[in-house]
């Protein structure tokens, strides 16, 4: 049995997928297989496919096309390796990736998954003018917190083990289009997750990539599985629009709503520290990260609502003045996008 499977989903995507492939088949690490299940294709993937004269490549080929969510978890139960590695049919691993997460995983036995910063490119390789893949959260507890705001653990970059599937059942097709994100808040109610802070992995942007053809599905699916874990954690009803006014950064459409939303992150962020598994550095970064959430959150409130903007401000100055100081700050001068102005993400580039 190899250590890895590397498991890529593939439909119609000849485009980029040797050059997907071979960037698997070309890892420094070599106890690996890599699963491919088609998923009914029209275009020439299977020639591709069938192109490469490599052993570790597996192709498997769903009867009709099942979606993405159906090959997902066909892959997985095909799977023999111990750790369960993801593959996106247009994205490039780099050459170290899979070595370094087996390293992790190996001296980590206390972490259950691990994923990698990564790079955005176009169709042509040329960087696109994105950062979003180069602030990570690093530390189980840090990105544990950071998936109450997103997914903030590449999926097609991540490494689980493989008990993880085993222990969970797979992606929950209810969460179509955010089917990652729901296993991960799953996940992470029994397991413990983590990023490496260097890039490994190289994420295309093109006209047809899922998130921006259902990107309102994707969005209200991930709305649905965020209000649903806040509200298991916290214990008490969350609305999808608050979730969304966190998760998004979704404009208040009203004064309540905008304080509703600074006191549901207040809670959170106490009720998160208080877990006596936290360390005082962890509980600095995510009291940060909050304030800093929140001085967002007051920056655009105040602009039609003060005195709101004013309660929130007073709910941030309490979790940590400083952070929400120089989070407003930042936020006048360059936009209400807060997440990576906080100090719980490390910024990955050279």
């Amino acid at each position: 049995m190899p250590t890895v499977t590397v498991i890529m989903p593939v439909y119609n995507a000849a485009a980029h997928l040797r050059e997907a492939t071979e960037s698997i088949l070309a890892q420094t690490f070599a106890d690996f297989e890599l699963l491919v299940v088609d998923d009914g294709s029209s275009d020439d993937s299977v020639a591709v496919l069938r192109s490469h004269e490599d052993a570790r490549l597996r192709l498997e080929r769903n009867e009709h096309n099942l979606g993405l969510v159906a090959t997902l978890n066909a892959a997985v139960r095909r799977a023999t390796g111990r750790y369960i590695a993801r593959m996106d049919a247009d994205d490039v691993s780099l050459p170290t990736r899979l070595a370094e997460q087996v390293a992790y995983l190996d001296t980590h036995p206390e972490v259950s998954g691990v994923s990698v910063a990564y790079e955005t490119i176009d169709e042509q390789n040329r960087g696109v003018s994105t950062d979003y893949g180069l602030h990570r959260p690093v530390g189980p507890a840090l990105v544990r917190w950071s998936l109450h705001f997103g997914s903030f653990f590449c999926h097609a970059a991540s490494m689980l083990r493989r008990e993880v599937f085993d222990a969970l059942g797979g992606y929950d097709p209810a969460f179509v289009h955010a089917e990652d994100y729901e296993l991960w808040l799953r996940a992470a109610r029994r397991f413990r997750f983590d990023n490496l802070p260097r890039v490994l992995y190289r994420v295309r942007l093109h006209d047809d990539n899922a998130s921006g053809i259902h990107r309102e599905t994707q969005q209200r699916n991930a709305r649905r599985a965020q209000s649903r874990w806040i509200a298991d954690f916290l214990g008490e009803e969350v609305s999808l629009a608050h979730a969304a006014i966190l998760r998004d950064a979704v404009a208040p459409e009203t004064p309540a709503d905008a304080v509703a939303a600074g006191g549901l992150l207040d809670r959170l962020c106490r009720a998160f520290v208080a877990k006596p598994e936290m360390t005082q550095s962890d509980r600095r970064l995510v009291r940060a990260d909050a304030a800093t959430r929140l001085a967002a959150l007051a920056i655009a409130s105040g602009r039609r609502w003060p005195a709101a903007a004013a309660r929130i401000g007073l709910i941030g100055c309490r979790l940590s003045p400083r952070a929400f100081g120089r989070g407003a700050l930042a936020c006048l001068r360059g936009g209400t996008s807060a997440w990576h102005r906080s100090p719980l993400f490390v910024d990955v580039r050279p």
